[in-house]
């Protein structure tokens, strides 16, 4: 039996959140990310940016890792590979889809060089399901991988030679191969750590291993134009001659200072596909909500210390779609007695005007650090960050509807 859910049901989350003078996400010039938007220059934190912040304040437990180093987490857990072990694994990697590139190493040809030219995000469940399977379908595994590794010794020793990848392989060998693949491909994407769950995961080569992301986070800008600027500093020599002036080193740093919008959603229907029980549902998303709000990029912090945390919250529950409220902050904020208060207000004001479009919200709650005069958006207020973690999780419990639906044997 498995557990099912056949509503849709959108976890929805806003900040607004003040940054001191920081360059907390950096373009290839070193210059703090911005966006055009309402016609003005914005502050912007990517999306990527801060998910991997996110990421970071998981657990452990509920992390995977990003690598193109497979070979090494297979070490961890099967110790050194002999030659056939590693060609076995490699044969598995490469017909799941990894980019495998062999070629002699510069010791004279003695010993091969191995690439495996795919990042992949694994988990320890991923790595278990792998070595598991491997090791119960050794016996199929060897002959086939004895031949993949014949191709690549007649590549190595004749570089102009037909590089066509199993080309020794049988039209019967060639079908267990892609049962093989498909069988692991299954099992590996059966068993996700939630960051991949909630973040996604690609392989180029292998449609079967991608993971649909069951969460979205939106690029936070600042609800007002920004224009930045630069920090001179020095570095002074302690060990100059006496009589010897001028500094050990000059440079500038380029920051800016903002009050962001920030947005994040949960399809909780998709994660509830992917974990199959509604008490893991409500966990996850809990654990979204804390680090959504707790997690800060750590771009040149060392420098800034920019160690804030939002001043206002709001989290609802759609049945219909989620909405990003940017539309609040088209028209940028204009003040010249901070952005914070006028920002918050602004939100709750737009809150309302979707009523028009899509059904009301099965619950919102919100926690906002002061007294702010804001709207009614038709929720309750907060009294902690704690008590609308608990408050979310009893009215997940209560509107994800879950019905058990019998798994066919094949």
């Amino acid at each position: 039996m498995e557990n099912t859910t056949s509503e849709r049901l959108f976890l929805d989350i806003h900040a607004i959140q003040t940054v001191p003078p920081a360059n907390i996400n950096r373009d290839d010039t070193g210059s703090p990310k911005t966006a055009q938007f309402g016609g003005v220059t914005r502050a912007r934190v990517s999306s990527q940016c801060w998910k991997h912040a996110m990421r970071k304040s998981f657990p452990e437990d509920k992390l995977g890792v990003r690598t193109k180093r497979a070979l090494d987490l297979f070490y961890e857990h099967l110790g050194d590979l002999d030659e056939n072990r590693k060609y076995e694994l490699l044969f598995l990697l490469e017909s799941l889809g990894f980019a495998v590139k062999i070629s002699a190493s510069d010791d004279k040809g003695e010993s091969e060089k191995i690439i495996i030219d795919s990042v992949f995000m694994w988990c320890s469940n991923n790595i278990k399901a792998f070595i598991n399977f491997y090791l119960k379908e050794k016996e199929q595994i060897t002959p086939l991988a004895e031949k993949y590794h014949q191709e690549i010794k007649e590549e190595l020793a004749n570089p102009n030679s037909n590089k066509k990848r199993w080309r020794k392989l049988s039209k019967k060998e060639k079908k267990l191969q892609l049962k093989l693949s498909q069988d692991l491909a299954t099992k590996l994407k059966d068993n996700n750590s939630l960051d991949i769950n909630l973040f996604g995961r690609m392989l180029a080569g292998n449609e079967d291993l991608m993971t649909d992301a069951s969460a979205q986070v939106a690029h936070a800008i600042s609800t007002h134009a920004i224009e930045d600027e630069f920090d001179f500093f020095t570095a002074v020599d302690e060990k100059t001659i006496e009589g010897q002036t001028g500094a050990g080193m000059i440079g500038t740093i380029e920051y800016n200072s903002s009050t962001l919008y920030r947005y994040a959603n949960i399809g909780l229907h998709n994660l509830h596909s992917q974990l199959h029980n509604k008490k893991d549902v409500i966990d996850s998303a809990q654990l979204f909500v804390d680090a959504f709000v707790k997690s800060m990029p750590t771009g040149k912090i060392n420098s800034f210390a920019h160690q804030t945390l939002p001043q206002a919250i709001i989290v609802s529950l759609r049945d219909d779609r989620p909405v990003n409220m940017i539309t609040a902050f088209e028209k940028p904020i204009k003040s010249e007695n901070g952005y914070a208060a006028p920002s918050i207000v602004k939100l709750f004001e737009e809150y309302g005007k979707y009523d028009k479009i899509l059904d009301k919200p099965r619950f919102t709650e919100y926690l906002l650090l002061d007294d702010f005069n804001v709207a009614n958006i038709g929720g309750n207020a907060a009294h902690s960050l704690n008590d609308l973690i608990v408050d979310l999780g009893a009215a997940i419990s209560s509107n994800l509807k879950e019905q058990r639906e019998e798994l066919l044997e094949n």
